[in-house]
């Protein structure tokens, strides 16, 4: 019979019934255990061991084989699509497919025709974000609508926003790039027909200099409907390419993309419109990443840790040096010294070898690298309090490292050694030699190292196997005419110091990084590249005159050109005779015309240009060209200079990027503006007499654009004018009306070589207020009264006293 519940109540209550835990154990029990049950040992002496090996039997039949993908061998960047709807509201569905089939990453609309009443909500498509940009006036027509992947980091940059153009501007972050691409700058651009190109080109161009400044090292995209926008000399000034090369309205490219990363993206795919609209779609895909590996060096390097200096001042400190009195001469005494002195550095401060690679920057060490070492590994194992730590410290780090280095290597060493200041602001700009190859595929196997280099030098010392040996014997004394005779006025003096003895049994060697060749034997007499070479070709190429050709002949060092005036009834040209005699010329003195580099430049004017036979240098043809480059500066068979304004606007606008770099990492106003006097505005002035006084005023304001985006970078929220009187410049335009006149007045003086251009003066049988010394030329055409001289006669005239 079951006993009642009260009595199992006041069973618990005393403690002699155990409560009812249930079916699970537990440790939350109301009576603790006091009495333990006692452990009986056994009485064997001895201990059971388990086998040494185990084996263990696994069932590969229920294993699946995983392929292991390295997720950083790919770069995302995004696929991009581009369409103008002429209004998407009611062609939402047709995008949103279009989107989502392709993939896509990026989606930009132009003309989307929005107004403020439309919500987001309607135009949406699923996993992106929606950013528009719609015409404030509620007027119908253009507008803008981007969408972005919410999985891709970006940053809409509202600040470039101005009410004078319809764009927009992004900075995305995809996941991973390229090591010398930071991030991406991006710009949607509707531009309709009727605004005016400039507005939108100086936008593009003041907004791209700020952009850059606060985030270097960035990809450009530029995309949109431009209708008939000229972008200019905003492709050479960012290194631009046009992406779209097939038409996008009927037979015209109406919507393009403009970007600097053309090498990381496939052609354009044009794809059919939206809706009804009359402009097709573009998709722009990136290419399939193919990871390259470049060449790495190692160098051998001393572990001066904190640590290891201590333990070697420590271990010096403790050094018995008694040892070095024993000896009695000075090099005993110096010998042991650096004995022990060198087992002790080995010992303490070991040599480690150390990687670099090709891209690191110049600022980059050996505890940065460690610190990011460490900030990766904390990524990977997922610890983000670890990653934080590293990821902080390596920023700061790197900032303390990159200023130091611009301190002590760019901004103080300008005076003490202006070569070394020089070379490194050309390295920051991307002009330094690119580094020496590591190796070199010949006859079956790549040669590195000191077989590389005794390669090289063996290859120059053959160049003198066929020329004949020098000889030192004296000329029988003959009759010789005097005009063969070299006087010595016609040679320099230190042709006179030549000894015998040092144009033979000549050696060189080749020096390949820190890698020396093996000495080889020459014959030639002085090598290329010594202090005498010039002078010895110059006594060559000294009897190569005017006498000996038909027409004029300029040469500048190595190079010689020549011309013909070909008179209009004639039409015959005799230029090839001169040019024959050029040759023989050459091949009597060991030389030899290289007819790849010659080339044959034609002027006419004429409705129907006439024909010539093609020149030629011992039976191979001349290529004729519309536009060559003489002594730096380049010109057209149409003699404008728009090609010549282009390629120095092009080399210009590349060294900007130094000025960006040194005004981000805080470098002195007036240093900046030294650098930019220094590195940017000469090239700007190159040989300007000769072009200025012909210059248009569309060329004239591209090359003053360069100067005012300079000064931008200096002072930003200054205008130009403001700039200009902080940084005591004046325009490029009064600089070259000064060094033209400065010229002319150097050529006004009797002796000058080119005094001989001027007109002949004016005689006065009366005393006039303002008497005018030359006559002014009397010009049929505005090309040459354009012309440096006859500008400088009018206008040094006008000048009056």
């Amino acid at each position: 019979m079951p006993l009642p519940t009260n009595i199992w109540n006041h069973l618990k209550d005393l403690g002699l019934i155990r409560p009812y835990r249930g079916l699970r154990g537990g440790l939350y029990t109301k009576r603790t255990c006091t009495n333990y049950i006692p452990t009986i040992h056994s009485r064997r002496n001895y201990c059971f061991r388990f086998p040494a090996t185990q084996t263990k039997v696994i069932n590969r039949s229920n294993l699946l084989n995983i392929q292991i993908v390295n997720s950083s061998t790919k770069h995302d960047f995004p696929t991009i699509f581009l369409s103008n709807t002429r209004s998407m509201v009611n062609k939402i569905d047709d995008i949103c497919g279009a989107v989502l089939t392709n993939k896509c990453d990026i989606a930009v609309i132009t003309e989307s025709w929005l107004l403020s009443h439309i919500t987001d909500n309607l135009i949406s498509i699923p996993g992106f974000s929606t950013v528009r940009k719609d015409r404030a006036s509620e007027q119908r027509g253009g507008g803008l609508c981007t969408y972005i992947n919410k999985e891709l980091n970006f940053i809409e940059l509202d600040y470039f926003s101005d009410v004078q153009v319809e764009t927009q501007w992004f900075l995305l972050k995809p996941y991973i790039l390229p090591r010398n691409i930071n991030s991406i700058i991006m710009v949607t651009v509707y531009h309709p027909p009727q605004n005016n190109n400039n507005i939108l080109r100086n936008h593009l161009f003041q907004s791209l200099d700020i952009a850059l400044t606060k985030y270097p090292n960035s990809g450009i995209i530029i995309l949109g409907d431009f209708n008939q926008f000229k972008p200019g000399s905003l492709c050479s000034s960012y290194k631009l390419k046009k992406l779209v090369l097939r038409p996008t309205r009927g037979a015209n490219i109406l919507d393009q993309i403009y970007s600097n990363l053309h090498r990381n993206y496939c052609e354009s795919l044009i794809l059919p419109p939206i809706g009804s609209s009359d402009h097709s779609s573009i998709i722009l895909k990136p290419k399939a990443y193919c990871p390259t590996t470049q060449p790495t060096t190692r160098i051998l390097r001393r572990d001066c840790r904190l640590a290891n200096k201590q333990a070697l001042t420590m271990e010096l400190s403790r050094t018995d040096w008694s040892c070095v009195q024993h000896y009695t001469t000075c090099n005993e005494k110096l010998t042991c010294f650096n004995a022990i002195l060198s087992k002790a550095i080995d010992s303490h401060l070991p040599m480690r070898s150390i990687k670099l690679h090709p891209s690191d920057k110049p600022w980059i060490n050996t505890n940065i690298k460690k610190l990011i070492a460490k900030r990766q590994r904390a990524w990977l194992t997922g610890h983000p309090s670890a990653y934080s730590f590293y990821r902080n410290k390596t920023t700061k780090l790197c900032r303390q490292a990159r200023r130091t280095y611009f301190n002590s290597k760019i901004l103080n060493t300008k005076d003490s050694n202006p070569k070394k200041w020089w070379k490194n602001i050309k390295a920051l700009s991307g002009f330094a030699k690119p580094p020496l190859p590591s190796c070199l595929y010949h006859d079956g196997e790549f040669k590195r190292g000191a077989d590389l280099a005794d390669l090289i030098a063996e290859s120059f010392s053959k160049v003198s196997d066929d020329i004949p040996a020098l000889s030192f014997t004296k000329l029988p004394i003959t009759t010789i005419p005097n005009e063969f005779i070299l006087s010595p006025q016609q040679v320099e003096y230190e042709l006179s110091n030549i000894k015998v003895h040092k144009s033979v049994d000549r050696q060189l060697r080749v020096k390949l990084g820190e890698i020396r060749s093996n000495w080889k034997q020459i014959k030639a007499g002085v090598p290329q590249g010594t202090i005498l070479g010039p002078l010895f070709f110059l006594v060559m190429i000294n009897d190569l005159t005017t006498t000996t050709t038909t027409h004029p002949l300029y040469k500048y060092v190595d190079d010689c050109s020549t011309y013909e005036v070909v008179s209009r009834p004639a039409c015959n040209s005799i230029l090839q005779l001169d040019i024959s005699t050029i040759c023989d010329w050459s091949n009597t003195n060991n030389m030899r015309l290289n007819a790849k580099k010659t080339k044959e430049f034609r002027v006419s004017f004429l409705q129907s240009e006439p024909e010539f036979d093609h020149l030629t240098i011992n039976g191979s043809p001349l290529e004729v060209v519309d536009s060559f480059k003489l002594l730096g500066i380049t010109l057209s068979s149409d003699l404008s200079w728009n090609i010549h304004v282009s390629n120095i606007s092009a080399k210009a606008n590349k060294r900007l990027y130094a000025l960006r770099i040194l005004k981000r990492h805080g470098v002195p106003v007036k240093n900046l503006i030294s650098i930019f006097c220094s590195f940017i505005r000469p090239v700007l002035e190159y040989a300007c007499q000769v072009w200025h006084s012909s210059l248009p005023l569309m060329l004239s304001d591209q090359i003053e654009h360069i100067q005012k985006r300079a000064l931008k970078i200096v002072f930003p929220h200054h205008s130009y004018a403001e700039a200009l009187d902080k940084a005591k410049l004046k325009t490029l335009q009064e600089r070259r009306e000064i060094q033209c006149l400065s010229l002319y007045q150097s050529i006004l003086k009797d002796d000058n070589k080119l005094n001989n251009l001027l007109p002949s003066p004016i005689t006065h049988k009366y005393s006039l207020r303002n008497p005018r010394k030359y006559p002014l030329f009397k010009c049929r055409t505005e090309r040459f009264r354009n012309s440096f001289i006859p500008y400088c006669v009018a206008k040094w005239d006008s000048l009056g006293s």
